[in-house]
């Protein structure tokens, strides 16, 4: 059975309602065990494609305009009795500020159809061919007819997929789940940041490659009811890959220079001005002023650049975030390589 919805920011992750009603798949009779095929794009007949497409293109756009209510009505009402209309502002508020969007389009439009009323489903592979390299597995439920729609955006910095669940309902396709994920960062997609990954455990640059393999696995997100084929290559490479020591293990770690031990809560990439920047947020042992928060910032940076030279290959910045003890915000301290630190503000 698919996964309950998924809506995914970057890493940040949030469960907030089951996929279908139980009961409706209670009512079909175990008797025979469900098939299905699947039909994609211009194969599925353009009614029902349009309608499909139709609907997931108006829930991107409520959830990038955070228009709660509308995202609400559009769901099954299973889905809706699984989450208040608060926590669902509060994802679309998520995704609104990561915005502007901008190219928002269909990429894929997957039609399954089914016999059988079998309790027990199992994935189905989409693509337009068996050899086709963007073919994708989708979970399905036991009904005639089920979509999966993708639709892609573009932000300042990333590209955007989000994938929609869809069966019919009383009033039309409704939202059964839906996933919204970053689909690439300065225009590096998941298979590119990992072609770079490879590239840099081939030099012996383990920083680098496993932060260009984090990256790609967050890129290769689809949400856990849509997963692309592709997406085992990556998930592969990375379960043989050896990270170093800075990135071992569960945060927090534990970045030790010298004398200096830093607790870093995170460590990951962001898209900038066309380049990937290293962003690290750590926790500082005391926060007696915002130039302390600076200075220690520098002190990581610097200390990072001088045992791993080689982020320069393959980075434009590092931003190092001391995080307050109190949880109240963060002070940012930005490094260009080539040009040094940023000017604080003020």
């Amino acid at each position: 059975m698919p996964n309950p919805l998924l809506i995914a920011i970057g890493a940040a992750t949030a469960m907030i309602c089951p996929f279908i009603s139980g009961g409706a798949a209670a009512q079909l009779a175990a008797t025979a065990p469900f098939q299905a095929t699947c039909r994609i794009d211009d194969a599925i007949p353009s009614a029902e494609r349009d309608a499909a497409d139709d609907t997931a293109l108006a829930l991107t756009r409520d959830l990038a305009n955070e228009l709660p209510n509308d995202v609400y009505a559009a769901m099954l009402p299973t889905a809706r009795a699984a989450i208040s209309l608060d926590n669902l502002g509060m994802i679309t508020r998520l995704i609104n500020v990561t915005g502007p969007y901008e190219d928002i389009k269909v990429a894929h439009t997957y039609l399954v159809e089914g016999q059988g009323a079998g309790r027990k489903s199992q994935p189905v592979l989409c693509g337009k061919s068996l050899n086709d390299p963007d073919r994708v597995s989708v979970a399905t439920q036991p009904v005639p007819k089920q979509f999966y729609v993708e639709v892609t955006a573009h932000s300042l910095n990333n590209d955007w997929s989000m994938v929609a669940y869809l069966v019919p309902g009383l009033d039309g396709l409704q939202v059964a789940s839906f996933n919204f994920n970053a689909s690439a960062i300065s225009g590096r997609a998941a298979r590119d940041l990992s072609r770079l990954a490879r590239a840099q455990a081939a030099q012996g640059h383990a920083l680098n490659a496993a932060l260009l393999y984090r990256a790609a696995e967050e890129m290769a997100g689809r949400g856990p009811n849509l997963t692309p084929v592709w997406k085992t290559d990556i998930d592969n490479a990375v379960a043989a890959f050896q990270p170093p020591p800075e990135l071992a293990g569960k945060p927090p770690f534990r970045w030790r220079f010298g004398d200096d031990v830093f607790t870093v809560d995170k460590a990951g990439l962001i898209g900038a001005a066309g380049g990937l920047d290293v962003i690290i947020d750590y926790s500082p042992a005391r926060w007696p002023s915002d130039a302390a928060a600076d200075a220690e910032n520098r002190r990581l940076i610097t200390a990072l650049v001088k045992a791993h030279p080689e982020l320069a290959g393959s980075f434009a910045d590092i931003v190092a975030r001391a995080r307050k003890p109190d949880g109240t915000g963060l002070f940012s301290t930005v490094y260009e390589f080539g040009k040094g630190f940023a000017k604080p503000p003020g």
